[in-house]
């Protein structure tokens, strides 16, 4: 894994280097000569997709690890240690990132192609229609192996991921600070106000449903959680979602006793409809007066008792 991110990050450094360097200190070189925009285009390309895929795997990785394991790991006091609890700090800027490298990626290997075979594919089907397909195709690609897929590697081995990758994601923010520093002047010279890329620093990252429900579903995989758990913290995200007639109760389902009746009426109805408790109703069952609670039938003595539910019923609040 550490030789895949040196490999990375020198093949991203000799891209830069090719395309930034003077050509008449580039072009000098055997291997360069005449192809230097291609190749140097060629290894930027490589290097920020491969860089990118890294990170979304860290990002994916460091979200799907226990909370408490990731403390016990960050408490080490080694390097890796040192790197994770800096990456813990800032996984906003590490999604910015991520999403930078990606970005340069796309556009970097869009000009590329366009310049190496955009003239032969137009003559075929026009410029416009050659620039969709090369940009349309890069962007597939990019996305790919630049974020679905490291994202689910980073969730299926999370810890080991988290340990390996770390350090290198430390070095990609470093190199995105300049880049971030001139993109928030230029933010704040458009909206005329303070702008933060992610997070500032020992602030929480960004919490999502999504995230949320990815560390639920690799709980319930490592036996964390049960299915029940996870169906339950599911269904917080669907409350919002839910109309309130889905789980109203019909009124002509309505299991309740009058207040007349007696408390061993009472018990036989709710343990034949399977309720702990049921309203208690005076007259008609939109009359509402109380709730009896079964479990108050055991303080009696006798569970015959002659005495009504009426006397024993608790009071019923309504929300309006």
């Amino acid at each position: 894994m550490r030789i895949l991110n040196s490999l990375l990050l020198a093949t991203f450094a000799i891209g830069v280097f090719i395309l930034v360097v003077p050509d008449a200190v580039v072009g000098s070189v055997p291997l360069v000569r005449g192809i230097r925009l291609e190749l140097g285009g060629v290894l930027l390309s490589i290097g920020l997709l491969g860089l990118a895929g890294m990170l979304a795997t860290v990002e994916a990785a460091v979200g799907a690890t226990r909370r408490s394991r990731l403390l016990q790991v960050s408490e080490d006091g080694s390097d890796r240690a040192t790197d994770l609890r800096l990456i813990q700090a800032r996984m906003g800027e590490l999604g910015a990132v991520t999403r930078l490298f990606l970005a340069f990626a796309i556009a970097t290997a869009s000009v590329l192609l366009v310049s190496v075979a955009g003239a032969d594919l137009a003559s075929s089907f026009g410029w416009l229609g050659t620039l969709f397909a090369i940009v349309g195709v890069v962007t597939l690609i990019a996305v790919l192996f630049g974020d679905l897929i490291p994202h689910a590697a980073g969730v299926a081995n999370p810890e080991p991921i988290a340990l390996a990758l770390t350090g290198t994601a430390r070095v990609c923010l470093v190199i995105g600070a300049p880049i971030f520093v001139v993109l928030r002047f230029i933010a704040r010279m458009i909206l005329r106000a303070p702008v933060e890329i992610g997070h500032a620093r020992g602030s929480a990252p960004a919490v999502s449903e999504a995230g949320i429900m990815r560390q639920v579903n690799v709980a319930k995989e490592e036996g964390v959680f049960e299915a029940d758990q996870g169906a339950m913290i599911e269904s917080i995200f669907t409350l919002n979602e839910t109309i309130a007639r889905e789980i109203m109760v019909h009124r002509i389902d309505i299991v309740g006793v009058p207040t007349t009746a007696s408390v061993a009426e009472a018990v036989k109805r709710g343990l034949d409809a399977g309720h702990s408790r049921i309203p208690v109703y005076e007259g008609t069952v939109d009359q509402i007066v109380g709730i009896f609670y079964l479990k108050d039938a055991l303080r009696l003595r006798r569970i015959e008792d002659t005495r009504s539910v009426g006397e024993m019923m608790r009071p019923a609040y309504f929300v309006p």
